[in-house]
């Protein structure tokens, strides 16, 4: 009895201590660790600018006096910009003014004013005019009143506008005032613009979204007027196509080595580029184009100024085209340019200043005169 006694005692403590190492063992985990939260916070800013004028609209000349004229720009940025006011003077030299001080005149302009606004919370406001008036000279006669037909002078205006952008990353202010002009628009409603309208006239700059691979299809015989503005396009998203299509008076800009890229593979695009300066070079991708009057700079591109790839055709008539260094400045063969990916193309040259020999790509009837400029040698073709 004592005996079995022993034995139950023996099998209760085995049980308990079972029990004890499967309860401890359930306390272990792995090897394990965490921080709290790291929250990144990204500030929003504005830069918004108004032109007010509390003086009215209407002025009368009076020789020997002057008149309260108070245009003022105000400014509500809460980064550094660059704040312009463009004075357009229609008045003949009948009205006389000054530029307010802090107002510097913008380099190779003649009537676009600027200043450095830096960043606060509170609206900033500058006057445009010195002593906030306009005055009339006394020497002013009835003859300079009088138009040639002796008729009172009708249009006699002075007008303002005013700009602004942010400062960085342009740091420049004669580069950042194209972008202060422009009207930024997505690709989509750009492309709009050209399949909807057979003639699209830019009234302002433009820049368009940095999206890749974005294709412009112009509406046949349409006309695209940059209206003597700035068009940017961003790398690798500028691809024009259209048959019988005009891109005409304007700058296009871009940060690829080519601002303008006419063609898709498509060969049925058929483009005249006439009186557009291009920062860069212009590359047709199959198709054709015309190139009238272009000024194509590719210097700073390290590119050509033209290339003729996948089997495009090319005839240019007139212009000036610089390659970068080391690079022709017009190009149709693949065997100098690993990236090409079709056929050579064909450049029929009938005209235009090469910064490089150019005498395999003129046509019959024409000619290449050799000249130095500025220590430079240029290549002029004309009718021979």
């Amino acid at each position: 009895m004592k005996g079995n006694k022993n034995k139950m005692l023996l099998r209760g403590l085995a049980v308990a201590l079972a029990v004890t190492l499967i309860t401890s063992g359930g306390t272990f985990a792995y090897l394990q660790s965490s921080t709290g939260d790291t929250v990144n916070t990204f500030n929003t800013n504005k830069i918004n600018v108004e032109l007010t004028e509390t003086t009215g609209e209407s002025y009368n000349i009076k020789p020997g006096t002057e008149q309260p004229k108070d245009p003022k720009v105000k400014v509500d940025n809460t980064v550094d910009a660059y704040v312009y006011v463009e004075v357009t003077d229609g008045t003949e030299g009948l009205v006389g003014y000054e530029i307010a001080e802090g107002w510097q005149l913008l380099a190779g302009t003649n009537n676009i004013y600027w200043r450095d606004v830096a960043a606060g919370a509170d609206v900033k406001e500058f006057s445009v005019l010195k002593g906030d008036k306009v005055t009339y000279a006394s020497s002013l006669g009835n003859s300079d009143m009088l138009d040639a037909d002796g008729n009172l002078k009708q249009g006699i205006n002075l007008t303002f506008r005013a700009h602004a952008v942010q400062k960085e990353p342009f740091n420049d202010p004669v580069k950042a005032f194209p972008y202060a002009k422009a009207r930024l628009v997505t690709d989509d409603e750009f492309n709009k613009m050209l399949e909807n309208n057979d003639h699209v006239v830019l009234t302002e700059n433009l820049i368009a979204e940095d999206k890749a691979g974005t294709e412009y299809n112009m509406t046949e015989n349409a006309v695209l007027d940059i209206g003597k503005n700035t068009m940017n396009i961003p790398y690798m998203s500028g691809i024009f196509q259209g048959k019988d299509a005009i891109i005409t008076n304007g700058n296009i800009e871009s940060r690829a080595d080519y601002p303008l890229f006419i063609g898709n593979g498509t060969k049925e695009t058929s483009i005249t580029v006439e009186r557009v300066n291009l920062n860069g070079g212009i590359n047709v991708y199959a198709g054709s184009a015309i190139l009238r009057d272009v000024y194509a700079d590719a210097s700073s591109k390290n590119y050509y100024a033209v290339w003729a790839d996948n089997g495009a055709t090319i005839t240019i008539e007139s212009g000036t085209y610089i390659g970068a260094a080391g690079k022709p400045a017009i190009l149709s063969s693949i065997s100098e340019n690993p990236d090409a990916d079709g056929p050579s193309g064909v450049i029929i040259v009938k005209g235009g200043k090469f910064n490089t020999d150019v005498s395999q790509y003129v046509a019959d009837g024409y000619k290449t005169v050799e000249s130095v400029e500025g220590g430079k040698t240029w290549y002029t073709v004309v009718k021979a």
